[in-house]
């Protein structure tokens, strides 16, 4: 499957940081394995549905029982987008992806 085929990045990011927004960003695996996406991703939730009216302490629980499935099922080889799990566990009903991208890329260059 293509990744690019369901996002739009505007031409100015470079090829690497689209490869790191496709991979660390959406591939729950590779967000687990590496704690500073996840601790970036969980900010991404929940400024996006915080945002839309959810409360703070869902979004929070939602996330935890998030991992805690993945803990569960993570014996068994899958490559499941985070997005995925968002809409199969009701973390969101909708997650703009660019706006996902575009806050994940502003914490890449900040640091974050």
């Amino acid at each position: 499957m293509d990744n690019n085929s369901w996002i739009t990045i505007p031409d100015k990011l470079s090829k690497r940081k689209l490869r790191i927004a496709n991979k660390a960003t959406f591939t729950f695996i590779d967000v687990l394995n590496r704690g500073t996406y996840f601790k970036t991703l969980k900010r991404v939730i929940i400024e996006f549905l915080f945002e839309r009216g959810y409360k703070e302490t869902e979004l929070l629980d939602s996330l935890l029982y998030l991992k805690e499935q993945y803990e569960i099922k993570k014996k068994q080889p899958h490559h499941l987008s985070l997005l995925g799990y968002c809409y199969e566990y009701g973390i969101g009903t909708r997650i703009d992806r660019e706006y996902a991208v575009k806050i994940y890329l502003q914490g890449d260059e900040n640091g974050d």
